[in-house]
């Protein structure tokens, strides 16, 4: 076995090492999979950042500035922006309906906003959003074990397969927190160590601007409505990510969570500086070469160690989201399908499902995406598909008139329009945030100005949540 094997099964060993050591002590099966109130800031920063960007979000961002240049940055620049809105918008909210109703999922706190119904719809959207990011895994981060290891691309995805298995099942949220400790510091590094010889052999900056077109600088180079669905879709996205909400349910106090939040959106700055610069250089550096292989190409131009590192990088990234994405797909359906289905169910039986579930779903998106053609394509449309619940979402916190009806029904039209166009391709080159939002808009305003109440029932519901939550002493918050 070569030295670049070694590393990488190093690596694997000493993340699963730090996650098993974190979660030793947690038996309870919430504990495992919510860690509320025990994360402090030095777990919670690195569970979202890292949480945040797979592997999939660097390659999908280099491929994209190597085609297009700056443009391809909205998409993080567009998540640390909706970082701070959460803080804004919607942090308050879930906080109450954690304290208050021991809410541990983003469909159990939209059942206390609506109703059961809405509850099992939004199970859906998480389910499907989360299950598309996972899908990625294959095309991102297969054909790296496969080039650094000698395996065929089968043998890898299989192997990345049982990996995340085993980080899920292992380590549970806390664990996945302090795994990400790891990741997020070996991201930097391999970006870093990618970075300065490409900005070298690029011939600095003066050599990027002389070497690229002019479109390459512009932000408004992908058109005007592109860039918008994209930049808006992911700041929306935020509102309803279950990482997002596992922070505010998971931090020992709010002020950790903010501070974490708020932490994560500096520090996607210099992340999406890298992967751009990275992929302008590239482009300067093989102007022929292949979009979604020419990182991997040109770091291994470099140093074995250049290439190496890069690729440890991706599988960091890429092995401090899935996992983390897994457990909030299985939290959701554990909590608010399992559970509700089987109400005295046992924490055995609960575990049981939850192990199972996490085995047979792993094993069948992985599956799906091996035949996917697009990785930041699969990412955006995720999260274009989870902005109609969080636009809901965010008028009916506002608009106190909203109800039940209107809320469940905008939502469920929305959904359906947004995942029909993204499975269609996006039919005459429009993102399926404009007809999904268009739609789900016009049909919640006309439903709610027919509704009688100026306050609508499950809006006194929640202002009640914010009564006893503002009433608590501030170690309970």
């Amino acid at each position: 076995m070569d030295i670049p094997s070694l590393i990488i099964i190093a690596y694997f060993f000493l993340t699963l090492l730090v996650s098993f050591l974190c979660r030793r002590r947690n038996t309870e099966l919430q504990r495992l999979l919510v860690a509320p109130q025990q994360l402090g800031l030095v777990l919670t920063v690195p569970l979202i950042f890292s949480g945040l960007f797979g592997g999939s979000t660097i390659t999908g961002t280099v491929a994209s500035a190597f085609a297009g240049g700056v443009s391809s940055a909205w998409y993080l620049l567009g998540t640390a922006v909706g970082c701070l809105l959460f803080l804004l918008l919607v942090f308050r909210f879930y906080r109450a309906v954690a304290v208050v109703k021991h809410s541990g999922s983003i469909p159990d706190a939209f059942a206390y906003r609506f109703d059961e119904r809405t509850r099992v719809l939004m199970v859906l959207v998480i389910v499907i959003t989360n299950s598309i990011a996972l899908s990625t895994i294959p095309l991102s981060t297969a054909a790296i074990i496969s080039k650094i290891t000698g395996l065929s691309s089968d043998a890898a995805g299989w192997l990345c397969c049982i990996v995340l298995i085993v980080m899920a099942l292992l380590s549970g949220l806390k664990g996945v927190a302090a795994m990400n400790m790891i990741h997020t510091f070996f991201m930097f590094l391999g970006l870093v160590v990618m970075l300065v010889p490409s900005l070298r052999s690029a011939g600095g900056f003066a050599g990027l601007s002389a070497a690229l077109p002019e479109s390459y600088f512009s932000f408004g180079s992908g058109g005007f409505w592109s860039v918008a669905a994209v930049l808006l879709g992911a700041v929306l996205a935020i509102m309803t990510s279950p990482l997002a909400f596992m922070s505010v349910v998971s931090s020992t106090k709010p002020k950790i969570a903010k501070n974490a939040l708020r932490i994560c959106a500096v520090l996607i700055l210099p992340f999406a500086a890298c992967l751009v610069l990275i992929g302008m250089c590239c482009r300067v550096i093989v102007p022929e070469g292949s979009a979604n292989a020419v990182l991997f190409d040109v770091a291994q131009s470099f140093n074995p160690a250049c290439y190496v590192l890069i690729g440890m990088s991706v599988l960091a990234a890429t092995f401090s989201t899935a996992p983390a994405s897994l457990l909030s797909i299985i939290t959701t359906l554990n909590n608010d399908i399992y559970c509700k289905l089987r109400k005295n169910a046992s924490q055995r039986e609960q575990k049981i499902f939850v192990n199972v579930g996490v085995v047979v779903w792993t094993v069948i998106w992985i599956m799906i995406g091996k035949n996917a053609a697009s990785i930041l394509g699969q990412l955006t449309g995720a999260t274009q598909i989870k902005s109609v619940a969080s636009v809901i979402l965010l008028i009916s916190l506002y608009w106190k008139r909203v109800d039940r009806n209107s809320g469940f029904y905008s939502l469920l039209t929305g959904s359906v329009v947004a995942m029909g166009w993204h499975l269609a391709g996006n039919p005459f080159g429009i993102q399926p945030l404009w007809p999904s939002l268009a739609i789900s808009l016009v049909l919640l305003v006309i439903l709610t100005l027919l509704s009688p109440a100026p306050v609508s029932e499950s809006s006194q519901a929640v202002d009640a949540i914010f009564k006893e939550y503002d009433a608590l002493p501030a170690e309970k918050k």
